[in-house]
């Protein structure tokens, strides 16, 4: 089932890639992966994303500057982000479970959009389950390997899209309510 999952989120990804015109967000995508790395740095210090993908593209134009070339790595993240979630879900929960969330997110349309787009926002959807992962692997074994991978997850993660620090907040959540040893439904009657 997970094998027919990941054939139709890639078909459906595929046929996407050529939906639309390369648009300016795009442009700008390929402007800033076309500058030496040192430039690319400063003109990313510019902009409201940080440079990790467009440093990724910019050894992605050694390849081909067509646009559709241009866009797998938005369609292999993707495909990656589906295989993350189904494992993440099967690991916390159960393989039906597992398998729903894939399907869902293979056929998301927001999530095929996203993935035929030269843009950084299938990098960052996959960095959300890697993240999650990580988090609850260092909670379960805090020992210097789970440290240094939630370290390079996060880092990646947040030089690719900064709203992922909004995943923090539930983290530091978890951890002070486990550490505080107070239930959740005792926590929860406190807000508003």
């Amino acid at each position: 089932m997970l094998y027919f999952i990941i054939a139709s989120g890639f078909v459906l990804r595929l046929f996407a890639l050529s939906s639309h015109d390369f648009w300016f967000d795009e442009a700008l995508t390929y402007h800033f992966a076309n500058l030496p790395p040192a430039s690319l740095l400063k003109a990313t210090a510019t902009d409201f994303n940080p440079p990790l993908y467009y440093l990724l593209m910019h050894y992605m134009l050694k390849i081909s500057s067509h646009e559709i070339v241009l866009r797998l790595p938005s369609l292999t993240f993707s495909m990656f982000s589906i295989l993350a979630s189904y494992y993440f879900a099967k690991s916390r929960i159960n393989q039906k479970v597992a398998l729903i969330g894939a399907s869902l997110l293979a056929v998301s349309p927001l999530s095929i959009y996203l993935a035929s787009e030269a843009r950084l926002h299938s990098l960052a959807i996959l960095f959300v389950p890697l993240l999650i992962v990580s988090f609850f692997e260092l909670k379960k074994r805090p020992h210097t390997l789970t440290t240094l991978t939630f370290v390079l997850i996060s880092t990646l993660a947040l030089y690719t899209q900064y709203y992922l620090i909004l995943l923090f907040l539930p983290f530091a959540l978890i951890v002070f309510l486990t550490k505080t040893k107070i239930k959740i439904t005792k926590f929860l009657r406190f807000l508003p």
